[in-house]
């Protein structure tokens, strides 16, 4: 359950989290490597687990500075549905890990994602929080070798969200965060952040939808037009 991948430039993998639910909801990443005609094929390796207990994957991004991975996820019941991050080092097919922290000690929505802001070189982990209400929040993470530490978290919606796969806008050097605000006839809308030092600042939310949304979406950059694309159902 909960798949999301990344492409470690580096390595040439591509990375896959995911919630193995054949094996009690573990945490577990696996690598594959593009091969045949025209990179068409995909070969992967063994998976590796990186959390041994209920795991619900938010996101995965990739820190071209540092050259690591970045997994974001929620916690089991048991531990309180906190939301955590830890740092992946990649090397050929194998994948390991630093130790995990914690960016929201209170019950997270695995509605979110994680990208990178290659301006400022963070992470930046969108989610709702479900322990204040169901609130559209982000925070901003700084990796150190295999480590990740934290801002404070920003507020972008103070009514229920469920929040999609944030993105990069590489021509304004901005974070665009889209979500389905359901306050608000769950319209589709999206923030545009500031990041600077630790923390993030957002602009006024713009809908970019009208219609009752799903719960699938994400924001993406477009290099050849300079603009961010949203794709939703």
């Amino acid at each position: 359950y909960r798949i999301e991948a990344v492409y470690h430039e580096t390595e040439g993998k591509v990375v896959i989290v995911y919630q193995d639910g054949s094996d009690s909801n573990k945490g577990k990443v696996t690598t594959g490597t593009p091969s045949g005609y025209l990179n068409m094929l995909m070969s992967f390796g063994s998976a590796s687990t990186f959390r041994n207990d209920i795991t619900m994957p938010i996101g995965v991004a990739y820190d071209p500075d540092e050259e690591k991975i970045i997994i974001a996820y929620v916690m089991g019941e048991d531990d309180g549905y906190n939301g955590q991050a830890i740092v992946g080092n990649v090397s050929g097919g194998s994948v390991t890990y630093g130790s995990p922290v914690t960016f929201n000690a209170a019950h997270t929505s695995s509605s979110g994602g994680v990208t990178y802001d290659p301006n400022t070189k963070k992470v930046v982990i969108a989610f709702e929080d479900d322990g204040d209400s169901e609130k559209g929040k982000a925070i901003i993470g700084t990796v150190s070798g295999t480590s990740i530490s934290f801002g404070s978290e920003v507020q972008f919606e103070s009514g229920r969200v469920t929040v999609g796969r944030p993105g990069f806008d590489a021509s304004n050097n901005r974070i665009v965060i889209p979500y389905k605000d359901r306050d608000d006839s769950d319209k589709g809308k999206c923030v545009v952040g500031t990041v600077s030092g630790t923390s993030i600042s957002f602009g006024s939310p713009q809908v970019f939808s009208t219609s009752s949304m799903g719960t699938e979406f994400e924001a993406k950059y477009h290099p050849p037009s300079g603009n961010m694309v949203i794709d939703f159902f």
